[in-house]
């Protein structure tokens, strides 16, 4: 059961509450519907990798894991300031605007706009050479440095496109559907699907491709380019359908 993820856990999400200068970005199990909860990254289908993002978006850009709780109540910094991982926006040592910066970034980290990021932070470092405010571009530097080492470990050899893969798998009346998303080159996350007791499981393929992406269930949005494992039949008016949808 577990191997079909039918355990007793939901899906983890990456959560960026809803405090409105200094959010937070967490581990999160639950997908609450309330606005005042904030946004959410996901679902992944492994905990270990939001774990492992959510330490990456500490180091580079010091964003708080704190609860809101912790965060009202602190009168100086904790230790994951005094260790480098946090800017320790509880007690004011970073203006809102510079947080929310900090926080913008990391969102297009988790969007998979690796590249776009890194173009950003050169144009800050360049600008704050030209400023003589060497301390800040000394930071933008080391975080050019850690993301594109971790754009290394997940790139794909050649690309630079947006695409999403799909492989499929069946016998008799079971379908299994395996997706691979990779965003600028890198690969931002996988996912299985898992379908039982189909009449034609010789379709499933195509259409779960339709409803994923016309139902509005993408998961990183619409992609340059879809390719799929076996070919789907009826590729054509589902492409028809994309244009009348997206225009593209």
């Amino acid at each position: 059961y577990n191997i079909l993820l039918r355990d007793d856990k939901s899906y983890p999400y990456i959560q960026l509450s809803g405090n409105p200068d200094y959010p937070s970005l967490t581990f999160s199990r639950v997908r609450q519907k309330k606005a005042s909860e904030g946004r959410f990254f996901g679902p992944y289908t492994s905990a270990a990798s939001v774990r492992e993002s959510l330490s990456i978006l500490q180091k580079t850009f010091g964003i708080r894991q704190c609860d809101e709780s912790f965060f009202r109540n602190r009168s100086r910094p904790c230790l994951q300031h005094q260790i480098g991982r946090c800017s320790a926006p509880c007690v004011g040592l970073i203006e809102p605007e510079d947080y929310q910066q900090d926080m913008r970034h990391a969102t297009m980290f988790l969007q998979g706009r690796n590249n776009e990021l890194i173009q950003e932070l050169v144009a800050t470092m360049e600008q704050a050479s030209a400023h003589l405010a060497f301390e800040k571009a000394a930071r933008s530097r080391d975080q050019i440095r850690f993301l594109r080492r971790v754009s290394e470990h997940q790139s794909i050899e050649g690309s630079t496109q947006d695409i999403d893969v799909f492989a499929m798998d069946h016998e008799f009346d079971t379908a299994t559907i395996h997706g691979l998303f990779i965003r600028e080159g890198r690969v931002t996350g996988s996912k299985s699907y898992h379908f039982d007791d189909l009449l034609a499981p010789e379709n499933a393929l195509s259409d779960f491709i339709e409803q994923y992406y016309l139902g509005g269930h993408a998961i990183y949005g619409l992609p340059g380019e879809v390719l799929t494992h076996p070919a789907t039949p009826g590729s054509e008016s589902i492409q028809e359908a994309f244009a009348r949808r997206f225009d593209r």
